[in-house]
């Protein structure tokens, strides 16, 4: 089973950048919408997930419904994951980003064709960021994460000569971070 990282800030802090055109309320419901999603996605026998986030209430929530979670300070990604990392014993972690509109079960059956393959895989977004990967541990404490982390992680393998397959997904390569995702997706977001 592989450690799989789901990281959110927290409910009522998460898409920082939405909370400037739309209403706070809405934005936390569309919050726990997508991480709705992402939990309901991922295949539990595959994958054990770990909630990361710097949010009391959430943790708490998510503690009560079964998942393992870690806190985190808030200040760094990149460091909260790092450490969360540290804790582990998998040579291999995953890590899934909550904000994509469109993540099904069958997303997770097309990782599976390809990691099955690799044991190595990213997943990227239409903007050269990382909707899912699947790395080395020592990768995950290299600070790649955040603006153009698809990017960062490739350079990052190739530098250390080390195999890895990008795999470009339909249905998440869009996720949900800005207006201009918002207005793309019309908030058609039924079930």
């Amino acid at each position: 089973m592989i450690p799989l990282l789901i990281p959110i800030r927290g409910v009522h802090s998460a898409m920082s950048r939405l909370r400037k055109d739309l209403d706070d309320s809405l934005v936390n419901n569309l919050v726990e919408e997508l991480l709705s999603r992402a939990l309901r996605a991922v295949p539990r026998k595959e994958y054990e997930i770990i909630i990361l986030t710097s949010d009391g209430e959430l943790a708490a929530r998510m503690k009560s419904n079964g998942y393992r979670v870690v806190l985190d300070d808030g200040q760094s990604l990149n460091k909260a994951v790092a450490g969360a990392v540290k804790s582990l014993i998998s040579e291999h972690v995953a890590l899934l980003m909550p904000d994509l509109p469109q993540i099904k079960e069958d997303t997770f059956e097309k990782i599976g064709r390809v990691s099955s393959l690799f044991s190595q895989v990213l997943v990227p977004t239409f903007d050269n960021g990382t909707a899912f990967a699947i790395l080395e541990r020592r990768f995950w404490e290299q600070d790649a994460l955040g603006e153009s982390s698809y990017s960062k992680f490739v350079e990052l393998l190739d530098k250390e000569h080390s195999p890895f397959a990008t795999h470009i997904i339909q249905e998440i390569q869009r996720d949900m971070d800005t207006m201009e995702d918002y207005e793309f997706w019309g908030f058609n977001l039924q079930r």
